[in-house]
């Protein structure tokens, strides 16, 4: 197993531009043909690795009625308020950095997740949902830059991150306490939710992409 990465977070950038839908794309009460895409950009410092400043990055839509489903609330109402929490995530996150010490994403998440729920909360009235979803932006940056540093798309799966299972909750009678996640191939996730959901075979159908690629 891997030694967590500790890195400090020293920037995270913001910027929204526009995306347009193929078609319109209906869930609940909402129909979405546009909608605000974003980009984060994170720059840490990370050690001891052979590249000391590594960037790592997230994007993601604004979409309405996803994580707040108010019916008083409009479409700009929605996106104002996941621009919010994303913004409220990196004040914290930064903030969390530069007061304290090096920290692997985990740790780093440990003290900054709390306090974006409580702002969030606090000055905007912001469900948990919509406060998780602002932080989790800041996360999967963490996690990429994480990856980046020591040249690893399966850094995460290594440990890396210093995924601590015990503070997840995540302990059960098939697993390890301290092991890491383990690597599931896509067929086998989707076959599993497919059983979740009522469906005894699980049967998968391949969408794209050649056998073997998890491109299903």
């Amino acid at each position: 197993m891997a030694s967590p990465l500790s890195f400090s977070v020293r920037e995270i950038d913001v910027r929204v531009g526009e995306a347009w839908t193929r078609m319109p794309f209906r869930y609940g009460n909402a129909c979405l043909t546009a909608v605000p895409l974003l980009h984060l950009e994170l720059v840490a410092e990370a050690g001891p690795t052979p590249s000391p400043t590594v960037r790592g990055v997230a994007a993601d839509c604004l979409p309405p009625r996803w994580f707040d489903k108010d019916p008083l609330k409009d479409f700009r109402a929605n996106v104002d308020d996941q621009l919010a929490a994303i913004e409220i995530a990196r004040e914290v996150y930064l903030a969390v950095a530069s007061d304290q010490s090096p920290a692997s994403v985990h740790e780093l998440w440990l003290r900054a997740f709390p306090e974006v729920i409580t702002r969030c909360a606090e000055q905007r009235g912001l469900n948990r949902l919509t406060a998780s979803f602002g932080s989790s932006l800041v996360e999967r940056a963490a996690i990429d830059a994480a990856c980046r540093a020591v040249r690893s798309l399966s850094g995460a799966l290594k440990d890396l991150i210093g995924l601590e299972r015990r503070a997840l909750n995540l302990d059960d009678q098939e697993r390890e306490p301290d092991r890491p996640l383990d690597y599931i191939p896509l067929a086998e996730r989707v076959k599993r939710y497919m059983q979740r959901d009522g469906d005894p075979d699980g049967k998968v159908v391949p969408l794209h992409g050649p056998e073997g690629d998890g491109a299903t």
